[in-house]
């Protein structure tokens, strides 16, 4: 079901369907999917937008679905989400992700992430590593992967965010970024 595009003025605060969003709130449990599929504006649709405004109309056109992005995900899922690794990723049996056995996996696996053999063991002991160096992440006022939604009342935009980490005891919002840049001056 298609989300609408246009919301009447009145719907700041007010539950939006198919998704139920509401503005203005924390809103947690919803899905990294229905997140990105809202189409607000972001700090990762900046660019498409600045880019080409009909780039960014029919910005579903695009294939962003990719191993390295997989990759990412499950980094960040690893550090914060931790309970969602057995039920989002499987191994290949190969270390690379373009052979036959990594293909037939895909098929065979369409609600899995299909990563390289070797990687959920290292993703979960880098996990280990972070929380061991970043103690917030594992407080229990922290929320994960938390959304927020605004309507701007003079142009209709609305805008949405999803921090990584919340935390609103200590005021903090955090981001957690992977790369494979192995030093400051690379990334």
């Amino acid at each position: 079901e298609e989300l609408p595009k246009e919301l009447p003025d009145d719907s700041i605060g007010q539950e939006i369907s198919p998704l139920n969003i509401q503005f203005d709130t924390m809103i947690e449990g919803l899905s990294n999917a229905d997140y990105h599929n809202f189409g607000g504006l972001s700090s990762t649709k900046f660019p498409l937008i600045d880019l080409s405004v009909r780039a960014f109309d029919h910005r579903h056109l695009f294939d962003f679905d990719k191993p390295v992005y997989d990759e990412g995900n499950l980094c960040h899922d690893c550090i914060l989400l931790p309970h969602l690794v057995d039920d989002n990723y499987i191994e290949s049996p190969t270390v690379g992700l373009d052979t036959n056995a990594a293909c037939e996996m895909r098929e065979n696996n369409p609600d899995k992430m299909v990563v390289g053999q070797g990687m959920i063991e290292k993703y979960q002991t880098l996990a280990k590593l972070v929380r061991l160096m970043v103690p917030f992440v594992t407080f229990e006022s922290t929320k994960k992967e938390v959304s927020f939604f605004h309507k701007h009342e003079e142009t209709g935009l609305i805008f949405q965010i999803r921090p990584d980490i919340y935390n609103p005891l200590i005021g903090l919002l955090y981001d957690v970024k992977s790369t494979k840049a192995n030093n400051p001056r690379e990334f």
